[in-house]
């Protein structure tokens, strides 16, 4: 009887932990959903950029510095290394702008 009184807490336990690890996506799910486009911005034109001869719309997408530090994206010029993450419907979901190349 008292082996019985051991072994069903362990049981729940062992359910939860498991359940619960079944709600939460894996890390790598996240990121199959995201292709990323490096490159260094061409051109700049309102909110679009150009990079390696294609335009990006990136109005009302959130830039970030590689530190963290959230950028407007009318702070984007040209010669700028910028990483766009573009979901799998080819929206823009982010940019991370690094500093001026020098050329």
């Amino acid at each position: 009887m008292a082996g019985r009184i051991r072994f069903v807490p362990m049981i729940a336990a062992l359910m939860l932990v498991l359940g619960s690890m079944t709600i939460y996506p894996r890390a790598g799910e996240a990121a199959a959903h995201l292709r990323v486009v490096t490159g260094i911005v061409a051109g700049v034109s309102g909110n679009s950029v150009s990079i390696e001869r294609k335009s990006y719309d990136l109005k009302g997408i959130p830039a970030f510095h590689p530190s963290g530090r959230r950028l407007e994206v009318s702070g984007i010029v040209r010669g700028m290394k910028v990483d766009l993450y573009i979901q799998k419907n080819n929206r823009i979901n982010s940019v991370v702008v690094y500093d001026p190349m020098v050329e």
